[in-house]
């Protein structure tokens, strides 16, 4: 009984019913791979980069070209400096690439500053954007500047020795981005800044270190300079000796001008 040839009609049912079968698990095995390759992709995006202050981000780093950058990346979204836009074919001497989440600080087609605005970005101890301000200053110590803004959203948090600026978002104290650049060791010949012994009226200070010199008494001097984000000032006190600000970049000249013009002392 079990040796009787299967009838031809039943041969053609069980062959139909393999098609049907077939047929219907071919749009899954479609899907699958689509979904498959969605979560490996989310697996490496969630993997941390790692910023290293001083040296760069990832595999992106200080001194690397422009070209090396474009190359990785492609077209950037936008390229500006001091509110004005270019394009790849007339860029200036400085500017900033600006691409999806990270950004590059150019200056003679060399990566001088590497910023990052995502989470993915962080350190080797598990911090980035979006922890609070609190466990940046537990983490990295009190040897900071704090630069606050009243009318802007954002305060600057800033350790020169580890080359590193944190944007600090005022409604929740906030990392809303990280900036890493050269560490900065005033007076030694590896500084993005050359010290300098004295200062007049129409000199150029550009990426220059004044932090030595004492300009209390040359009011208006500022004014008479050209300097730029680089260019490091004398330190700040108030009347009882307490150190307001580290000497830290001036970013605007209305800035400067505010900052000597305040009556405080200045070393």
């Amino acid at each position: 009984m079990l040796n009787r040839p299967i009838p031809r009609s039943l041969k053609l049912g069980i062959l139909g019913l393999i098609v049907i079968v077939v047929i219907g698990t071919i749009p899954l095995l479609l899907m699958y791979p689509r979904t498959s390759d969605t979560q490996k992709q989310s697996r490496v995006d969630s993997e941390p980069i790692i910023i290293v202050p001083g040296v760069g981000v990832g595999d992106y780093t200080l001194d690397m070209s422009k070209d090396e950058v474009l190359k990785r990346l492609g077209e950037p979204k936008e390229i500006n400096y001091e509110g004005e836009r270019y394009t790849l074919n007339n860029l200036p001497t400085k500017y900033f690439l600006h691409f999806d989440g990270i950004s590059f600080w150019i200056i003679d087609d060399s990566v001088k500053g590497i910023s990052v605005r995502r989470t993915l970005y962080k350190f080797t101890n598990g911090l980035g954007v979006g922890d609070p301000e609190e466990k940046i200053k537990q983490a990295f110590g009190n040897n900071f500047h704090l630069k606050e803004f009243e009318k802007a959203e954002m305060d600057f948090l800033t350790y020169e020795d580890e080359g590193l600026t944190f944007e600090i978002r005022k409604k929740n104290r906030t990392v809303m981005k990280i900036t890493v650049k050269k560490k900065i060791s005033r007076g030694h010949g590896d500084s993005l800044v050359k010290p300098i012994k004295s200062v007049k009226e129409f000199d150029g200070v550009r990426s220059k270190d004044l932090s030595k010199l004492d300009l209390s008494s040359r009011k208006g001097l500022i004014a008479a300079l050209e300097f730029n984000q680089e260019t490091l000032w004398p330190r700040l006190y108030d009347g009882k000796g307490r150190l307001i600000s580290r000497g830290n970049n001036c970013e605007s000249r209305d800035n400067c001008w505010n900052f000597q013009q305040s009556g405080l002392p200045v070393y």
